[in-house]
């Protein structure tokens, strides 16, 4: 498949920047599946057609459209017909440019990854990352700025094709639910119980469980719970580690109990989830 040690890491931008923005390249070429642990990507296609594949979920390319593809997160491209559109590359420290830091939080914290733009509302996008990427390569004084609030605006025009209500955006037990997702993304191999999300975030365990059951009708055991399995079907997917490897890495005392742990949530052994699922990527 690929890669013989783990999930292959691509990097597209240098140590000390924190954004970058290019166009497309217009050509068709079938990508790895890979990663970018280091910043998060936002597409907008205005040409193209195939597919886009973001963790465990494929979307079908319809232009004009907008893909955002958070750090950790595996991805790759098949191109059925040339590809236009930009790609902008920004690290989360890029965020503190935003006046309203909270514009990109709504999404890096749900699974919205896909934004299908109707015709009607294809200038704003347009426009806004071609100004975006004129003030990047020009890069003049008040640039960063530019660049960020045109970002912002973005932004605020993706939430309003998500229809969320943003109204609780702000309140702190919304912060406090993002902020323990944050932890889970930093710390899945370090921790994997609710005590000691609950000590970071300086709550109890009994409060973070009402945050989560209020926020998303699940437990902070389930998230984390999910997010293990979410890890695991990227490993068992797009590396070679071996099962024993993965249970190792993931926390679990045991292959045997890795196992009984994901058969359990996916339906499937380890190995029965490789065999059946690496055929179709």
């Amino acid at each position: 498949m690929i890669n013989k040690n783990n999930i292959p890491k691509k990097s597209k931008i240098g140590v000390t920047n924190n954004f970058k923005i290019s166009r497309m390249k217009r050509k068709i070429k079938a990508s790895n599946p890979h990663k970018h642990d280091a910043y998060h990507e936002l597409i907008y296609l205005t040409e193209g057609a195939g597919f886009h594949t973001i963790d465990l979920t494929s979307y079908q390319i319809e232009t004009p459209s907008l893909f955002l593809v958070n750090a950790g997160e595996v991805h790759y491209w098949e191109f059925t017909k040339i590809p236009d559109g930009y790609v902008a590359i920004f690290k989360s420290d890029f965020l503190a440019h935003l006046s309203y830091k909270n514009t990109y939080s709504k999404f890096d914290q749900t699974d919205k990854r896909y934004f299908r733009i109707r015709d009607e509302h294809r200038f704003p996008f347009s426009s806004l990352f071609e100004l975006i990427k004129n003030e990047y390569e020009q890069d003049k004084e008040g640039s960063t700025r530019i660049i960020a609030s045109s970002l912002e605006l973005i932004f605020t025009q993706m939430g309003r094709l998500t229809k969320r209500n943003q109204s609780k955006e702000t309140h702190p037990k919304e912060k406090t639910y993002r902020t323990f997702r944050k932890l889970l993304d930093e710390h899945l191999f370090d921790y994997h119980l609710v005590k000691k999300y609950a000590d970071l975030l300086n709550i109890t365990p009994k409060h973070l469980n009402k945050i989560t059951k209020e926020r998303t009708q699940k437990t902070p055991s389930e998230l984390i719970a999910e997010k293990r399995i979410l890890e695991a079907q990227r490993q068992l997917l797009y590396s070679s580690q071996t099962i024993s490897e993965i249970a190792h890495q993931l926390g679990f005392s045991s292959p045997s109990h890795f196992g009984t742990f994901f058969k359990k949530n996916v339906g499937f052994t380890p190995d029965q989830y490789r065999t059946e699922k690496v055929t179709d990527i």
